[in-house]
């Protein structure tokens, strides 16, 4: 098992457990025991009322009285109190502006950086594609509020003309569920192969 996520519990027990990757998270603290008194007091009194009047509505009273106590034992037992424990050395990504747009459609986070030029683009493009899988692992962890992820790489261009300006070469957009189907401490061979939309310059693309 490698993919960070919740299984269930390997001891046996019900519910789930965070497994991190390389560990399991403590299993989650169990409920203090309920006392249960007023609950029997309340049960025998109904009961005395029954013999007393031989009503019948007193028999749905106890029943439904019965149930509600159930529900909210079981409710206070299923529901997770475990915290999802944060990935090892998980920092935000250097060099990269972080900002929502709300223009782009509702919880779209944008990520931008200046793609590093490493002389030979058989070197410059691994660089953006590992800048790329570091600014969706942190916005995937850090941001469960974006519903998307829009990264922009910048690179130093020249034009016919002797100009020289920033151009966006890269320009990708991925889902929330995308993002979330990535083992990011795992190998991906092309990311930027993953993306729901956008564009990737042909230098790029190698």
């Amino acid at each position: 098992m490698s993919a960070p996520g919740w299984y269930p519990d390997p001891s046996g027990a019900p519910g789930r457990r965070y497994w991190d990757g390389r560990q399991w998270a403590p299993p989650p603290p169990r409920p203090p025991r309920r006392n249960n008194t007023g609950g029997k007091v309340l049960l025998f009194s109904l009961l005395g009322v029954v013999l007393l009047f031989g009503g019948c509505g007193a028999l749905v009273v106890i029943g439904s009285a019965a149930q509600d106590r159930e529900a909210r034992e079981s409710a206070a037992v299923s529901t997770p109190t475990a915290v999802v424990p944060p990935r090892p050395g998980m920092t935000k990504p250097e060099g990269v502006t972080f900002a929502f747009d709300e223009n782009l459609g509702q919880g779209t986070m944008v990520a931008t950086f200046d793609i590093t030029d490493a002389v030979l683009m058989m070197f410059t493009r691994p660089l953006a594609q590992a800048k790329t899988k570091e600014i969706l692992a942190w916005v995937e962890r850090q941001h469960p509020e974006a519903q998307r992820v829009r990264v922009i790489g910048r690179f130093l261009t020249n034009d016919g003309y002797g100009n020289t300006s920033m151009s966006n070469v890269l320009d990708v957009t991925y889902a929330r569920a995308t993002v979330e189907k990535m083992n990011f401490d795992g190998y991906i061979e092309d990311v930027w192969a993953l993306k729901d939309y956008g564009f990737v310059h042909p230098e790029l693309q190698g």
